[in-house]
């Protein structure tokens, strides 16, 4: 469980590093929000 936790937020910080924070920030609140 806590392996998969590790590998999924390597995963988010790689996307985070790649678009930036505002980019995913913005992404995530929209598909949050709807």
């Amino acid at each position: 469980m806590l392996s998969i936790t590790s590998e999924a937020a390597g995963k988010a910080k790689e996307i985070l590093d790649k678009e930036g924070k505002f980019g995913w920030g913005l992404r995530l609140f929209i598909y949050g929000g709807g």
